[in-house]
């Protein structure tokens, strides 16, 4: 006696298109509402990682306006921007004087701007 396999009827075919549909998942969809949902839950995250680097950054930006007041307040005693960054990293605050020339640079054209 030989075994023999026959042919799959077209029931059985279609039965197993729709299992292999059902295991690709379901066809993304989304819904106004979902996408609101989506943006709204993407503005919270970057509110909260602007508020985490504002606490991150706090030291840094307590520098920068220590030394910008004491540059203010002293700015006659110095020739130039780089001499009163020598002298305000030296003395005033523990950073670079390039990062405190570039903060009083920032700073005088901000206030030409203004």
């Amino acid at each position: 006696m030989g075994f023999s396999f026959a042919k799959p009827s077209r029931h059985l075919l279609s039965q197993k298109k729709d299992i292999s549909d059902l295991a690709l998942g379901p066809v993304p969809y989304i819904t106004d509402i979902e996408k609101k949902t989506d943006q709204k839950a993407a503005e919270r995250r970057s509110e909260n990682a602007r508020a985490a680097a504002a606490v991150r950054h706090e030291e840094n930006a307590a520098l920068k306006q220590e030394a910008l007041a004491h540059y203010e307040m002293h700015k006659h005693q110095y020739n130039s921007v780089q001499d009163a960054a020598r002298k305000i990293a030296d003395k005033i605050v523990p950073v670079k004087s390039r990062t405190v020339a570039r903060w009083i640079s920032a700073n005088n054209k901000n206030q030409l701007g203004a």
